[in-house]
């Protein structure tokens, strides 16, 4: 179940919601985790006891370390929480990997043998909810929060089905207080924004990016024959593609946050507008980008100046590796860590990247030409399709000539670029749309609407 479907719109959501606000205040968070872990077993039932063991670890490490009598007994439970939850994450998600790696280097090796291949089915949003567990035990190791009491509370955080399988990646402490004062009853003030936000990302979903994917789909398909003008159009739909995607699935993710009375974190900052690739990275996937300086970052010495590259090159690289088992993910991490490091070195002798819009474009494009390598299936396809990108020799205008391809581009495009987020725009108006724009959104979320049935799943549910 996707939340741009008509299940979830026209049935899981109506009863969720209404059986939240009319049930008796005792029993909410009771129905908020009978209705999270409804929504994750839609896919498959199985993956519910794999969360609940994940959780119950992590609950139970919580409460214990505090209650450890040395600092050793801590460190210990501590590195449990992490062997538990990132065991779980490894074996899932790149046991196969690591077993197609190995048969690739005894093959070029002609060393023999053959490492056993799992054929093991991801769970889906298992790296979200993993990492979002893991730095609550981690909180606790660090003093930084206390550990709740009741399970059924850490439990509801964890499986929280607005963000439970594509993010943002959410923190205990920025919902332990919500969860605990759930308000007694739905102020307009959170309906208008939960559906103002909800529809924003519905459109961007349903009427950006699944239109511009039907079409770059089938210049992707035929990469191998592209001219330089599909080829760099190709590039610029995936990157509008990709951005509208995920930035729309975070979208109805807060506005499902604010229809349950609460505030989930702003997980894109219009990183489209970023002024370079450091500040390209403060915008776009917010979440992700915090918890690997916070956990990843600084414990491999991204404080200490002579590690400073290493621990910048060690976060983009398992970074890029976290979000897939495959060399592309790990050659797009690198290639971002190289990028930052780049920017630090340049600032570092007094050289910046140029601000205003030529570095905005010049940041997106940047961004756009490394999403190559992310979205290409292997690393000879990527390397083909940057060849095609610069063989200027050859016919340069696209033959893939559809005007609305180009409109939804365009339109697109424009949107990232030069239009403030919706998070800005609320801001302006003091909290709540005006009427004449809640109309046209209105209107726009119902042509959405119409396009549910053919509506694909959003990308980062793979990861």
């Amino acid at each position: 179940m996707i939340f741009a479907s008509q299940q979830f719109i026209f049935l899981f959501a109506p009863i969720a919601y209404l059986a939240y606000w009319l049930l008796p205040y005792r029993f909410r968070m009771h129905w908020l985790l009978v209705a999270s872990y409804f929504f994750y077993g839609w896919w498959d039932w199985r993956f519910c006891f794999l969360m609940l063991f994940s959780t119950l670890v992590d609950y139970l490490v919580g409460m214990w370390i505090p209650r450890a009598s040395t600092h050793g007994r801590q460190r210990l439970l501590m590195l449990l929480s992490i062997a538990v939850n990132i065991g779980l994450l490894g074996f899932f998600k790149y046991a196969g990997f690591f077993g197609r790696s190995v048969n690739a280097v005894l093959a070029y090796f002609q060393a023999g043998g053959e490492f056993p291949v799992l054929d093991i089915a991801l769970p889906i949003g298992i790296s979200f909810y993993t990492f979002q567990s893991l730095s609550y035990t981690m909180d606790i190791y660090r003093g930084e929060v206390k550990p709740t009491k009741s399970f059924l509370h850490f439990a509801a955080f964890v499986s929280l089905f607005p963000q439970l399988v594509a993010g943002p990646v959410v923190r205990f402490s920025q919902l332990d207080s919500q969860l605990k004062n759930l308000p007694l009853r739905l102020s307009s003030s959170h309906l208008n924004l939960g559906l103002v936000f909800f529809s924003v990302g519905l459109v961007k979903k349903t009427l950006i990016a699944d239109r511009v994917a039907y079409f770059n789909s089938q210049l992707w398909a035929d990469f191998a024959h592209l001219s330089p003008g599909e080829a760099w159009i190709a590039v610029l739909g995936s990157a509008v593609q990709w951005y509208f995607d995920f930035a729309g699935y975070s979208l109805m993710a807060v506005g499902l946050g604010y229809l349950l009375g609460m505030r989930l974190p702003q997980n894109f900052n219009s990183p489209y507008r970023a002024d370079d690739i450091s500040d390209f990275w403060h915008k776009w996937h917010i979440s992700l980008s915090s918890w690997l300086k916070d956990y990843l970052y600084i414990f491999l010495g991204g404080r200490k100046a002579h590690w400073r590259w290493f621990a910048l090159i060690g976060t983009m690289f398992l970074g890029g590796l976290w979000h897939g088992a495959a060399w592309t993910f790990v050659i797009f991490g690198l290639l971002h860590g190289f990028f930052l490091l780049m920017h630090h070195g340049l600032r570092y002798l007094g050289i910046k990247w140029r601000g205003g819009w030529c570095g905005r474009i010049g940041t997106m494009l940047l961004f756009a030409l490394s999403l190559v390598v992310f979205v290409s299936p292997d690393m000879p396809s990527a390397l083909r399709m940057y060849a095609h990108l610069v063989d200027f020799g050859s016919y340069l205008d696209p033959v893939h000539n559809v005007v609305l391809y180009y409109l939804l581009l365009a339109t697109g495009l424009l949107w990232a670029i030069c239009l403030p987020n919706l998070y800005s725009w609320v801001e302006e108006q003091r909290g709540q749309p005006r009427p004449w724009a809640l109309a046209a959104l209105g209107c726009l979320a119902a042509l959405a609407v119409l396009f549910l049935s053919d509506t694909s799943p959003f990308l980062y549910y793979q990861f």
